[in-house]
């Protein structure tokens, strides 16, 4: 899966502290947890499919 596009946005400081925190622990940086994050979620409830296997990093 190719990373080509750049998505922003703003989140409270508190927000931004807990996906710091768990970043540290996971051994990886906020952008790589957050495209985590975004593909189980996707993935999850059916809006993220590839070849009709769900794709989970």
């Amino acid at each position: 899966m190719s990373r080509t596009k750049l998505v922003g946005t703003r989140v409270e400081a508190s927000t931004l502290a807990a996906l710091d925190q768990a970043a540290s622990n996971a051994g990886c940086n906020r952008a790589h947890l957050m495209n985590i994050i975004l593909v189980r979620w996707l993935t999850a409830r059916g809006y993220l499919v590839e070849d009709g296997q769900e794709v989970l990093p």
